[in-house]
């Protein structure tokens, strides 16, 4: 099955956020770079650049919100309606007469199916990192707090820079059961086993904290040495939240290596194993007649176990 993402279809939805890319910055002192900027407990900087670069799918650019102070970013284009999928199905059933009246059967069924979607480029950061006045992508001139995520739209038409998750079912299904007559008489049993079987890998990009604030503070990358390393020189590279990043080129100071955001990113891919077994059995069948009609009963047990492992890990991508 082909993808459908949000951009094939022509409705109004409301897909809006105010932690964009460039974000928003709280000040933690005057900057003499933008004197009249916003300062105060829990005001908000747009991203100088917030608008530039910034646009959502009808071409619109979408600077800033509630006064000027949030630089948004419009994650819809990101998303899948419908996911691209493949799927296998297959079903197998048998049956043999033990004896006139007994029959045994067996099914079998397995399903397997993959499906890839789109989700937003990276969700919001909701830690507020304090940013130093010293990295070199910070246009304020102070140490600023951030608000933000930590990949956007980069420049691109809005859904192009998107993360691709992915999860993956194989499903099975194994009956086995015996019915026929109970002793040559008019009652009827049944006897059945019954075990499935979901083996579910789920995995969606996402950034890790600890390495962001690594690189945040310029000691960012995988071969950096966070213990004897300088920040921004060598093998240990800065992380640029601010606009200044979108302009800026391989060998600038401002620039964000596609190996520092390989760095930061993970799948973590979670595996989740779901068992359930099932036992039953049951008579039934005519113990007297009535005025009314012939009276009739059932009886049955049934005994259901059910076991889900989760086994989450993390891996780089």
């Amino acid at each position: 099955v082909d993808e459908l993402r949000t951009t094939d279809r022509d409705f109004d939805y409301q897909t809006i956020s105010s932690f964009g890319n460039p974000g928003s910055f709280l000040l933690t002192a005057p900057s003499p770079n933008f004197p009249n900027a916003a300062l105060g407990a829990g005001v908000f900087n747009a991203d100088p650049v917030c608008g530039d670069h910034t646009i959502n799918p009808q071409g619109v650019p979408l600077p800033q919100a509630n006064g000027g102070t949030l630089c948004l970013f419009d994650f819809g284009p990101n998303y899948s309606l419908v996911p691209e999928s493949e799927s296998f199905q297959g079903y197998v059933v048998a049956d043999r007469n033990l004896t006139e009246d007994d029959v045994l059967s067996f099914e079998f069924g397995y399903t397997a199916a993959d499906f890839t979607g789109g989700y937003s480029t990276s969700f919001p950061n909701l830690a507020f990192p304090i940013i130093s006045d010293t990295h070199p992508g910070n246009p304020w001139g102070v140490p600023v707090a951030w608000r933000g995520r930590v990949l956007g739209d980069n420049g691109l038409t809005p859904g192009d820079n998107r993360a691709l998750g992915f999860f993956s079912d194989d499903v099975y299904r194994a009956v086995l059961s015996l019915d026929g007559d109970l002793l040559n008489t008019n009652w009827t049993y049944g006897l059945s086993a019954t075990f499935s079987r979901d083996d579910r890998e789920q995995a969606v990009p996402d950034q890790i904290g600890q390495r962001l604030d690594l690189a945040l503070a310029g000691l960012g990358g995988p071969d950096c040495n966070v213990i004897t390393g300088t920040p921004g020189v060598g093998d240990c590279m800065y992380y640029n939240p601010f606009g200044t990043a979108i302009t800026a080129s391989p060998g600038d100071a401002a620039y964000n290596d596609p190996a520092l955001i390989e760095y930061l990113t993970a799948r973590d891919p979670n595996r989740i194993r779901s068992d359930l077994t099932t036992y039953e059995a049951f008579v039934t069948g005519d113990i007297m007649e009535l005025p009314a009609g012939t009276l009739s009963a059932a009886f049955g047990y049934q005994n259901r176990r059910e076991v889900r492992d989760t086994d989450a890990r993390n891996s780089q991508n």
